[in-house]
């Protein structure tokens, strides 16, 4: 018997599966609402997914997991995060060490995958389907031959259609419902997780469309695919329906997600505000990609090259720009990337990627030139303080809801490896990363335009099973509560280690376990 099952779907927004269970759309979602109990979860700052599903699963902040953001800097080119940096222990490791079994499937920072008694398939982040990406070894040729996929790769949107794009993250989230439906049948285990992540791909992309406020998207298109949202929660509220047929009465459910999500109206360039200020400089030229940009040849024109273009390239046997996904990655984008455009020998500041700011600190960036102590402190301060003046020209609205050193954003003995300053943005407004002519701009044209981001406050929890209240609505729960509140759901021990707090709310005190609800 599966004792506890956790369906983790990634940006599931509990704005929309209140009103979409309201309007009927969402049967199963309404079943566990009225059995169970469901509320908004709040995300990790800022709410990107490898911090927050790590959260979930250690029960901590990210200064104690060292988890914040998907990638880490080394020097000033960034790698993607692994389950090596995870340094706090997750509850599969807890549950195992418990005597338990564990199934983990699809789970962020978790390749290489570990050693645990149970099985493990790695998630996003993982090199592709040629690594050893599931333990024990032997799992990969069978899932192989079910056509499972790691995930999506949202380059994907660059250089096909829509409706094949729609396809795609449809047909991925099949075979990965299905593989651990195989899986759960087969083996068993105490504890199953698995992630899926279609409700994140195509909110990012088709937000606008279901949102007559957004005032970048096309009409015609809005039509058209102003459902395409709804019916993958639909899809997940089938899916969610197969896995409760698998559960007994003594099974538990938890469903979660790792942030919510709103619209994006524009852009905001920190790089090229940073610019602006004179915090950050450019070199007069740099690589060969601009030469490329000065002909024309960049990835947004690539996707809107057509039949005619495709055609031209043959001839001049170039078509493999567009075939292969190792050269398509040597065609810039339309605008210069941090990396390749930075003068770092006279850059004080840079923003990296999702809401982070870093220090060009000498003794710790390989051309450091901010020294530590007072002239780094007084550039945190100044720029908190410039940048809470930033404001909308067209609205006059300040833009930034909130930015806080690290040490004031986290806290543990990871901490030095956090961004020096992490800010959040007014809702409608995104960071971008490349270094544009202007501050605030449209989101990105062409295909792979996005108009909804994650958010902090919005996402979603749902709990079922023998202990848990019915029809009860929950309030302030955070994403370090999960783990706890697992670990306590199966009579397991919670470390004072954690953040997190069991959601006592959710469980029917006349079922509350005699014993301490955080302990060693």
């Amino acid at each position: 018997m599966v004792e506890l099952l956790a369906l983790g779907l990634d940006g599931a927004t509990f704005d929309l599966i209140e009103k979409w269970t309201k309007e009927g759309e969402l049967p199963t979602f309404s079943k566990i609402m009225n059995n169970g109990t469901f509320g908004r979860l709040e995300s990790t700052f800022p709410p990107m997914s490898p911090t927050a599903w790590t959260s979930s699963a250690t029960g901590s902040n990210p200064g104690k997991h060292n988890i914040f953001n998907f990638f880490v800097n080394k020097g000033y080119e960034k790698k993607f995060v692994s389950a090596n940096q995870r340094k706090s222990e997750s509850i599969w490791h807890t549950i195992n060490k418990n005597g338990k079994t564990v199934g983990v499937i699809n789970f962020y920072t978790t390749y290489p995958p570990e050693k645990v008694n149970g099985f493990m398939i790695s998630g996003q982040l993982t090199p592709g389907l040629d690594s050893d990406f599931t333990y024990p070894e032997s799992l990969k040729e069978e899932i192989l031959k079910k056509d499972y996929r790691i995930g999506l790769d949202f380059i994907t949107l660059r250089v096909k259609d829509r409706n094949s794009f729609l396809r795609e993250i449809k047909s991925i989230a099949e075979k990965r419902k299905d593989t651990t439906i195989h899986l759960m049948k087969k083996h068993n285990p105490d504890f199953l997780i698995v992630i899926f992540g279609c409700l994140d791909a195509v909110q990012h992309y088709f937000w606008g469309y279901m949102n007559p406020e957004d005032p970048n998207t096309d009409p015609e298109e809005a039509s058209k695919y102003k459902d395409s949202i709804l019916d993958f929660y639909k899809t997940m509220d089938k899916y969610v329906a197969e896995f409760l047929d698998l559960l007994d009465a003594e099974s538990n459910l938890i469903i979660y997600s790792d942030h919510g999500f709103g619209p994006i109206y524009k852009n905001v360039c920190i790089n090229s505000w940073l610019k602006e200020k004179d915090f950050l400089k450019m070199k007069d030229s740099f690589t060969r990609r601009n030469f490329y940009r000065k002909i024309g040849l960049t990835q947004e024109n690539l996707q809107k090259i057509g039949l005619f273009g495709l055609e031209t390239l043959k001839k001049l046997h170039l078509d493999n720009l567009i075939k292969s996904d190792t050269v398509r990655r040597k065609i810039p984008l339309s605008n210069p990337t941090p990396e390749e455009a930075i003068d770092w020998t006279l850059t004080r500041a840079w923003y990296t990627s999702w809401y982070q700011i870093r220090i060009n600190t000498k003794g710790i960036e390989p051309q450091g030139i901010v020294e530590q102590g007072n002239e780094y402190e007084k550039l945190r301060d100044q720029i908190i303080e410039d940048l809470q003046s930033l404001r909308d020209p067209e609205t006059n609205r300040k833009l930034i809801k909130k930015i806080l050193k690290r040490e004031d954003a986290y806290w543990g003995p990871y901490i030095s490896g956090a961004p020096d300053l992490t800010f959040e943005l007014l809702e409608g407004y995104a960071p971008e990363e490349l270094i544009m002519d202007r501050v605030i701009v449209p989101p990105k044209e062409g295909i792979a335009k996005r108009s909804g981001d994650h958010t902090r406050h919005n996402g979603t929890v749902m709990l079922m099973g023998p202990r848990i209240m019915k029809n009860r609505k929950i309030l302030d729960s955070k994403i370090f509560d999960i783990a706890p509140t697992i670990l306590y759901l199966m009579d397991l021990p919670i470390s004072l280690h954690m953040d997190g707090k069991v959601l006592i709310d959710a469980i029917d005190s006349k079922k509350l376990e005699k014993k301490s609800i955080k302990s060693k």
